[in-house]
């Protein structure tokens, strides 16, 4: 009974708190916990909400970089809440050390573009939304591990991750900025930016070792944040693959002063 009550409590404050976060309210799915027919619990072991990880490079100085943006924006209404994004600056006033970093690693050479999940074989240079759909689904075939963030303490946020899938993982962390007015070349001077990176969170951006884990074991791990301002983090564990690259297996986000608990997939 106390474990029905506490995952009851927990549901309401996702509800609640959930339409806090300041974002497009397409991109927040509507999801149900799958309750436990013997104890009434909302424990359902592997069924976390698969969310793809989209690093969107782009800069004020290109012309055609807002259209990535209006064809991810489709992307998201066809696929609800499965993409979280991430806007790589390169090149203008939004850039920082971190997204020079990033786009070397990847080795960005032509704006626009979006890669999927870390990895460079699931890129889009095309602002076409069929084109990134299909990237979107294909990166949904993967077993998600559950991401939890809790944000609501002043400066600090704790990230706790469930493992589905025994393997070696990475934990990366980013925050991220909504609101961002500048000059954008084609668009005039007030055009708006949002998910707009500015630093990490965790060590590196690609992640603090968590180490060989096993399926059902959880991870937990806490962070300083600032204190205020219009910004979300946005936390994504990397998976070891067979060939050495590192991929997300999943991706979640969170407004600072609010908390993200584990989402599952609608039953």
């Amino acid at each position: 009974m106390k474990k029905s009550l506490i995952s009851f409590v927990f549901l309401c404050s996702f509800l609640i708190l959930d339409g806090c976060i300041g974002i497009h309210e397409y991109d927040e799915p509507v999801v149900q916990p799958i309750i436990d027919p013997i104890d009434g619990s909302a424990d359902i072991g592997t069924l976390f909400f698969h969310r793809v990880l989209a690093f969107d490079f782009t800069g004020t100085w290109c012309q055609h970089c807002p259209s990535m943006v209006i064809a991810l924006d489709s992307a998201k209404l066809l696929r609800p809440g499965r993409i979280v994004e991430v806007a790589v600056h390169q090149y203008d006033e939004m850039s920082v050390p971190l997204s020079d970093t990033i786009v070397n690693h990847f080795s960005i050479s032509t704006f626009p573009h979006v890669i999927f999940d870390f990895n460079d074989e699931l890129g889009i240079q095309r602002h076409e939304v069929s084109l990134l759909t299909a990237q979107v689904d294909r990166a949904l075939n993967r077993l998600a591990c559950g991401i939890a963030i809790d944000a609501s303490d002043i400066g600090s946020v704790t990230i706790q991750v469930h493992i589905v899938e025994a393997g070696e993982y990475r934990l990366c962390s980013l925050l991220v900025e909504d609101g961002v007015v500048a000059r954008q070349a084609g668009y005039g001077d007030n055009y708006m930016n949002n998910s707009v990176l500015c630093s990490s969170i965790t060590t590196a951006y690609e992640g603090d070792p968590l180490g060989v884990l096993q399926p059902g074991q959880e991870v937990v791990r806490s962070f300083p944040v600032p204190s205020e301002g219009n910004l979300r983090i946005v936390t994504f564990v990397l998976q070891r693959q067979d060939d050495g690259r590192w991929l997300s297996i999943n991706a979640e986000q969170c407004a600072l002063g609010n908390i993200q608990p584990y989402r599952y997939e609608p039953s």
